[in-house]
Order: structure tokens, then sequence, then C-alpha cells
């Protein structure tokens, strides 16, 4: 059995916090803000490397570099997905 969090979800996606965490509600936000910005920083990041790995492939026709420029991709994706999701969060809670 599963117990609910802290944040528990009421219907049509509206998040309703318990009556103990109402003052903290800004700090949640914030906190989210502040580790969606980290997130799309990684990704830019991953970009960057991804770029490095595919130039390096085109320079000597690596096919290892290739394959990694790939996984940091996908990587990358990831990253943008988690930050969009807390996105979605961060507008729920408004």
């Amino acid at each position: 059995m599963c117990r609910p969090g802290p944040l528990q979800r009421a219907g049509q996606g509206a998040t309703v916090a318990p009556a103990s965490m109402v003052g903290q509600t800004w700090a949640v936000e914030s906190e989210l803000g502040e580790l969606r910005r980290r997130l799309e920083v990684i990704a830019e990041e991953l970009a960057g490397l991804g770029y490095g790995k595919l130039k390096e492939a085109a320079e000597s026709a690596s096919t290892k570099a290739e394959a990694q420029e790939r996984l940091l991709s996908r990587a990358r994706r990831s990253v943008l997905k988690a930050a969009a999701l807390l996105g979605q969060v961060e507008r729920d809670e408004q």
C-alpha cells in the first residue's frame, strides 16, 4: 500500500497542499524552478559534448565517437523531458 506524499493530487490535476505545508509552497516552487533551470544548463552542456563527438566522428570517421554522440543526444533529450515535467509541475501549483 502506498502512502500519500506531502502533496496530494486532487481531481483535474490540481495539487493540494495539506494545511501544515501552506507556508512552504513558495519554497517548493522556488526549488522546482531552480532544479528545472539546472537541468536546462546540463542539457546545454550535453549538447556541447555531443557536438564535440559529432565533430570528432566527422573528422576521423570514428564509429565509437558517433555512438557516443548518439548516447549524449539521448541523455540530453531525457534531461530536457525532465525539465519540461518540472515546468509542468510548477504551472500546476500556481
